[in-house]
């Protein structure tokens, strides 16, 4: 049946010309790149931003919350939405969220559970804390990829769900950057939107983020129901570019958001992100530098480097990883009866986020 549309809502007034009706609806299918690209005119700067505002507001009265409300509880809390809810914001239409993925910083978690439940959401029993977290001489470790808490909501009155994962430091994405795959390495705060892959993420494209523990440390399969949308994720960036020099070629040629083994940080100028508010919100003192997990098949091993985060406060340096040894040199011939008999299955991946 062909939908109606009243067109009145399209005609504007003299001071406006073009409605925001109109807005909304010739903007609505645009990735975030291609609104960066229209916003980059500054007569269009304003109605991007208002537009990405309409999106984000669209996206919390799904979930029966008040956009204002919200902004503002993330604004004092320093937290963010990620996940396939921040998804829809940056590539609309690939994927509609079935819960809302809340992620703040840690010891916020209390504040955030008060906001929900005045908006009528149930903390659901199966909590869950992971207190195993353990200090080294090269950080922190064990740190169940980033998260110190878990909870779940449902709605009181309608079939909405929400997820708050309490980071494991003062950073909220600390566990973003332990996500199975880049796709997903996306958020949105009080005042921006940010893409931290962005060439990659609008090809289509993820590269995984792997460690020797990712089978235990990740639930299994979670990177099938997006490949089912059309998403490639590819298990090395060597797939991109070469990592090994030739007699003819001495540089590579190769991009920091393309490649699992460059660092990056949140200052290097290479995610893509769009301001829609200027409130003032939870100022972090916290920067972030990464690199992600990947493997390197040699000729009677593999490689393995797992993903790292390091958090710089002031004079102070912590560097936050699944596993004692950031790198592990593994017999690929005996590795996996090894793992089967010495590790077994753990409830990690039972309690781990995502």
């Amino acid at each position: 049946m062909p939908i109606s549309l009243d067109l009145k809502h399209f005609m504007g007034t003299n001071a406006q010309p073009v409605p925001e009706e109109a807005h909304d609806a010739m903007l609505g299918t645009l990735t975030l790149k291609d609104l960066h690209a229209l916003g980059s005119l500054r007569p269009l700067a304003k109605i991007i931003e208002n537009h990405l505002m309409h999106r984000i507001r669209t996206l919390f009265a799904s979930f029966h919350l008040p956009c204002r409300a919200t902004l503002d509880i993330m604004g004092d809390t320093g937290s963010v939405v990620s996940g396939s809810a921040a998804m829809s914001i940056i590539i609309p239409g690939l994927r509609v969220p079935r819960d809302l993925n809340l992620y703040c910083p840690r010891g916020y978690a209390e504040e955030v559970v008060g906001y929900l439940k005045s908006q009528k959401y149930v903390i659901q029993p199966t909590n869950t804390t992971w207190n195993h977290l353990k200090t080294g001489n090269m950080g922190k470790y064990n740190i169940n990829n980033g998260v110190h808490s878990l909870h779940r909501f449902n709605h009181l009155t309608h079939s909405s769900f929400i997820t708050l994962v309490e980071s494991a430091a003062a950073s909220p994405l600390i566990p973003i950057l332990f996500f199975h795959n880049t796709f997903l390495m996306n958020y949105y705060d009080a005042r921006k939107v940010t893409c931290l892959y962005p060439e990659l993420t609008f090809e289509m494209k993820g590269l995984h983020n792997r460690s020797s523990g990712f089978d235990r440390l990740h639930k299994q399969g979670l990177g099938l129901k997006w490949e089912r949308l059309g998403v490639s994720l590819l298990w090395t960036c060597e797939t991109l570019h070469d990592h090994q020099a030739t007699a003819t070629t001495t540089t590579h040629t190769r991009k920091p958001t393309e490649c699992q083994r460059e660092r990056r940080s949140m200052e290097d100028g290479n995610a893509l992100n769009i301001q829609y508010d200027y409130r003032t919100s939870f100022a972090s003192r916290t920067h972030l530098s990464w690199h992600l997990g990947f493997f390197k098949w040699e000729t009677t091993c593999v490689d393995y480097h797992d993903t790292q985060v390091t958090a710089e406060v002031g004079a102070e340096r912590t560097r936050y990883s699944n596993t004692k040894t950031a790198r592990k040199v593994l017999d690929w011939r005996v590795y996996w009866g090894q793992e089967d008999e010495n590790e077994g299955r753990t409830n990690v991946a039972e309690t781990s986020f995502p």
